[in-house]
């Protein structure tokens, strides 16, 4: 059966529009603005009478005319529609839809008004006219998630184009080396190059088809409208040799990339050798490198064809595998001579306002091979025979390209000396020689005259404040550095990133996959991978460790180390609940008091029948739920408590604090521990006056750890803490009935207090305090000092604590905004401009 057609209207007095549709009128439809869209609108129509034998694309061309007109001067937001036409019918195999379909509207007024008014302004296709009709549904959570999103506004789309128009230019890259710098700027030694003029004969140490290989160097234009990003440079051409189905070998086209964030760029240098133009570029931290098959399998839907279309790379080559921990910051590109070239580089530099374009002093340049695997291996066989700690030390020196491998290597007598006197002070002077030698040209001064000055200005420095943890300190201090937390991070040490266009799934496997599954070689020792702690997993570190012989438990690795930690069994087929349980056990620290198993004693959990009402209805269901009221909260004797503050304070002198007006000491009166299997808080309990004697619950315990019965302290309280709403519970609470108008109150007051924080030194050390900003330096204290002083106005006026401040108050925000960090009403007295 033929499609049904509606009968032509050619002799109504209204008049028809013809094709192409003619866009609806931009002031009928303007909408409820982008921002403050509701899903509850009714923005799903139903859609009938689609040619069946058009197919799709033509057919959304069609629908684009008339819902996507050119965004005029009364519509700030074009209409966002997603359009789901039927499977057509298996027997009808000239179909290319089945005529109906459903479309969905950002805007719910446009959608009632496209429905009522639709006979007036309908859509052709051919002589088709599509139909509409008001339908009811719930949307897929994607779908709410893209309508969540506002729409591209006029002055995004027309940044975009300004973006394009000046960025659409590319620089002809010839050569790409790098390499290290001299400490005068004035030589550059080679360590990798990538040649890809195809005119040049090719290299020794090069495949034949390497430089058949072009590259060039772009500016990424960001996403909808936004500013660019990086500095790009695609090798396209590039290929790598792969198995095909016979067993052989053939090459297959790869496009690789180096991708260089803006915020990383250091300077800028241009010059000249030999009659080619270069470009110099100094980093703050290496780039990062992908790859892409050059003809990728496309299934023709854009979401999932670009989606991680880069697969992310550890280096480009395997002979810049090498180097690429030494040699990335600094980079060279030889360009095409012709200026037209190095004038767009200019050009688009300065208007994405990269660092000033400077001359180039260089006038040596050649390749040295300073990090020849010969030189390696001297450095690695000169530096295992010293101790750990100070192996380390000159790994520090190599890896951060602090000193050159010939010159670690002059310093062998030296090190030698200070070993001699003492591996101790040996790793002293060495911390304190990494923090000198940046400045040797400064200086004028050799590193063998650096290292001595470092030994005569280090000094006894020490003990320092650090919390440890309980497998730590139960091997003892001699063994400590068999211990080592190793962070993972991007380039920089930020933390690695989702990425929409990179899929980092494989880079991830074989950097981190690999040294989990192995472990990792650190100067001469192997470490094995022990277990994690739950804040340490957050910054994606671990704890590794190297197997050693104890006097009295033998021999040590990772796995007798988790196994004595306790019985996991109840756990122990459950991954993410095991790993949770064994990072109990490396949690930071402090040490307190021993009990025995007497002073130990159980009591039982309080537990209510309570009900609850879901939803704020009065027609809602109220439920019956058992309810714990004492989940993971013990109680101990005031005496115990007062003994482990004072164990506290002989660890931590700075611990011991005083209310101003009476010089009291003030004792905390609520403890957060971990004992054995046991973790929770646990608070005084002034009826167990006169016992020494703790009490947990069932609650409290996670595994069995019998033999450990010593209280491990992660914080004590001695004042009460700020509350903060959070995302999950505010979720919680959302679906218990509160109403969204009072975290929206909450929040407004929480950016207007930060606001008014910022006016006054008492006010900002009260908010740096409450966000636990600037605490290691003791920042809060500082600005309360200052306005007991009098100084409020160096407060608003000094270049640094302006800076500070604003710092401060972008925190704050990105924490209410990202994390619906939001404190809650407090009940203690707020110094004056933040109540």
């Amino acid at each position: 059966m033929a499609s049904r057609r509606r009968p032509s209207r050619a002799s109504s007095s209204r008049s028809t529009p013809q094709t192409p549709s003619t866009p609806l009128p931009q002031r009928e439809f303007v909408g409820d603005g982008a921002a403050g869209r509701s899903l509850q609108d009714k923005y799903q129509l139903a859609v009938s009478n689609v040619p069946r034998h058009i197919d799709f694309t033509t057919i959304k061309k069609a629908f684009e005319t008339v819902l996507r007109p050119r965004v005029g001067p009364n519509q700030d937001f074009p209409i966002h529609f997603t359009l789901q036409l039927d499977q057509p019918d298996p027997r009808r195999p000239k179909d290319k839809n089945r005529g109906t379909g459903v479309i969905y509207l950002n805007d719910g007024k446009f959608a009632r008004f496209l429905a009522a008014r639709v006979n007036e302004y309908p859509i052709k296709i051919g002589d088709y006219e599509v139909l509409f009709q008001r339908q009811d549904g719930s949307l897929s959570r994607a779908l709410q998630a893209s309508y969540r999103r506002p729409p591209i506004s006029r002055e995004a789309l027309e940044r975009k184009k300004k973006n394009q128009e000046a960025l659409g230019h590319e620089v002809r890259v010839l050569s790409v080396q790098f390499g290290i710098e001299g400490r005068d700027r004035k030589s550059f030694a080679v360590e990798w190059e990538g040649d890809y003029n195809p005119d040049a004969a090719p290299k020794r140490g090069r495949p034949q088809n390497h430089n058949k290989s072009h590259a060039y160097l772009k500016f990424n234009e960001g996403r909808e409208g936004e500013n660019p990003r990086s500095l790009q440079i695609e090798i396209s051409g590039h290929s790598q040799p792969e198995k095909d189905i016979l067993g052989g070998t053939q090459p297959e086209a790869e496009i690789l990339r180096i991708t260089i964030p803006m915020n990383q760029i250091r300077s800028l240098e241009n010059g000249w050798v030999d009659g080619m133009p270069f470009i110099m570029i100094r980093l703050y931290n290496p780039p990062s490198f992908e790859k892409k098959p050059r003809y990728p399998s496309l299934k023709g839907d854009p979401k999932t064809d670009f989606k991680h279309s880069w697969q992310r790379l550890g280096n480009l080559e395997p002979a810049h595998e090498r180097v690429v921990a030494f040699a990335s910051k600094v980079l060279r590109l030889v360009i095409t001579s012709d200026p037209t070239h190095l004038d767009n580089f200019i050009k688009m530099s300065r208007f994405v306002r990269l660092p000033r374009l400077a001359i180039s002093l260089h006038a040596d340049i050649a390749r040295r091979d300073l990090f020849s695997r010969k030189r390696l291996d001297e450095v690695q066989a000169m530096s295992s025979k010293f101790p750990w700690a100070v192996i380390f030390q000159c790994d520090t020196l190599l890896r951060n390209c602090l000193l050159l491998p010939w010159e670690i290597l002059q310093l062998k007598g030296e090190i030698n000396r200070l070993v001699s006197i003492g591996a101790g002070f040996a790793e002293e002077v060495l911390k304190l020689f990494v923090v000198l030698v940046p400045n040797l040209y400064e200086n004028q001064e050799t590193a063998l005259d650096c290292l001595r000055r470092a030994e005569t200005e280090c000094n006894n420095r020490g003990p320092y404040d650090e919390q440890s943890n309980r497998v730590i300190r139960l091997f003892g201090p001699d063994f400590e550095e068999r211990f080592i937390r190793v962070a993972f991070g991007d380039e920089g040490g930020a933390l690695y990133r989702h990425d929409w266009e990179i899929n980092n799934s494989k880079f991830l496997e074989k950097r981190v996959g690999t040294i989990l599954k192995h472990g990792l070689k650190i100067g001469g020792r192997h470490f094995e991978f022990l277990a994690y702690s739950g804040s340490g997993l957050r910054q994606h570190s671990f704890w590794f460790v190297s197997p050693f012989t104890h006097p009295i438990f033998g021999e040590v690795n990772a796995e007798k180390i988790r196994i004595g930690l306790g019985n996991f069994s109840k756990v122990i087929r459950e991954p993410a609940r095991y790993g949770a349980r064994i990072s109990q056990a490396f949690s930071s620290t402090d040490p307190s008091v021993e009990m025995q198993p007497h002073e130990i004693q159980m009591i039982p959990d309080i537990e209510r029948e309570t009900e609850v009402q879901y939803g704020d209805h009065e027609q809602e269901a109220i439920k019956s739920r058992t309810l714990n009221w004492t989940d993971g909260h013990g109680t101990l004797s005031p005496d115990l408590a007062d003994e482990i503050w004072q164990r506290l304070c002989e660890l931590r002198p700075k611990r011991v604090k005083s209310r101003p007006e009476t010089e009291e000491e003030v004792r905390p009166r609520a403890f957060q521990i971990r004992l054995g299997g046991y973790k929770g808080v646990v608070s005084v309990d002034y009826r167990l006056q006169g016992k020494r004697l703790i009490q947990l619950r069932e609650s409290m315990k996670k595994f069995d750890a019998p033999h450990s019965r010593g209280i491990e302290i992660s914080e004590a309280f001695n004042r009460p803490s700020p509350m903060y709403l959070n995302r999950p519970l505010i979720m919680l609470l959302d679906t218990l009935g509160v109403k969204k108008s009072a975290f929206v109150k909450l929040q407004d007051e929480a950016i207007e207090k930060t606001q008014v924080a910022l006016n006054h030194p008492e006010s900002s050390a009260y908010l740096m305090e409450m966000y636990e900003l600037g605490k290691a330096f003791e920042l809060p204290s500082l600005l309360t000092r200052l306005s007991r002083y009098g100084l409020q106005k160096l407060h608003g006026r000094d270049p640094f604590f302006r800076k500070l401040l604003s710092c401060s108050l972008y925190h704050v925000k990105r924490e209410i905004k990202y994390h619906a960090r939001i404190p809650g009403k407090s009940l203690c007295s707020e110094p004056n401009g933040i109540a």
